[in-house]
């Protein structure tokens, strides 16, 4: 099996990264090669070296960007500078898996199905439907045969950032960046739009979904997390870590 890029974006968190990466390399089965990418973005210079040190000791690719620019910029970088394989998995340095990830089953999949451009393994139960500008989108299940066997997915209602596996050929060439909310102004500038969505109602159904922009969560509704977000009470993103530093007399760099 062709190798898979696995980008781990990480920004001075040292101990996030020291805490996950052991469990990752054990619960992401693949039966190829799994080449690892650090992608660091200093805010704190001494920590993000000691995520460089410590990624290069575990045999690690490493790449820096110094200052930080947000997530969305190393998203870029990411699939610019380290990122050849037909598939690449997304996974932060703070999200650790709490079961086996079937990679060699989600790429026999996106190898036979090619609409499927993402599959998700979710931080949270998955529930049936997600609330979109006061509707609902409702998370339809779906059943794919592999080998004799039917594998359920769910058709998830936009593309996520956080632990997924992406078909490289589909978001390479479209991917654009803000300096801040990624996440939302890829999906509702670039993406849902493609389903003929200006805004307002009704919303996208699954099928065009499916037919736009093929993302899915592994498994089906009502099933347990898969990952479990390690990093969620010293958050970057709220600022809340920052304030820790700055009252430690570190210079925080980069945004």
């Amino acid at each position: 099996m062709e190798h898979i890029d696995v980008f781990r974006l990480s920004a001075s968190r040292p101990w996030q990264l020291r805490d996950t990466s052991p469990i990752c390399k054990e619960l992401i089965k693949y039966s190829g090669e799994l080449k690892w990418h650090l992608i660091e973005s200093v805010l704190v210079q001494e920590l993000s070296n000691e995520c460089v040190e410590y990624a290069k000791s575990i045999g690690y690719v490493t790449h820096v960007i110094n200052p930080a620019q947000g997530q969305g910029y190393a998203i870029d970088y990411a699939l610019k500078h380290a990122v050849t394989s037909k598939y690449t998995l997304k996974w932060e340095d703070d999200f650790k898996p709490e079961m086996e990830i079937p990679i060699d089953t989600c790429v026999k999949l996106m190898d036979k199905y090619p609409h499927i451009n993402q599959i998700c393994f979710n931080k949270r139960e998955t529930m049936s439907k997600k609330g979109w500008n006061g509707k609902d989108f409702m998370k339809e299940q779906r059943y794919f045969e592999l080998d004799g066997e039917q594998i359920p997915l769910v058709v998830k209602e936009k593309w996520w950032f956080g632990t997924a596996l992406w078909r490289s050929s589909f978001i390479k060439p479209i991917f654009r960046y803000w300096p801040t909310n990624t996440h939302n102004h890829f999906n509702f500038q670039v993406l849902i739009p493609k389903t003929g969505w200006r805004g307002g109602h009704p919303i996208p159904t699954p099928q065009k979904i499916e037919e736009v922009i093929g993302c899915y969560i592994y498994g089906k509704t009502g099933d347990k997390r898969m990952v479990f977000h390690a990093g969620i009470n010293d958050s970057i993103w709220s600022g809340e870590l920052q304030k820790k530093w700055k009252a430690e007399g570190r210079t925080i760099i980069g945004s």
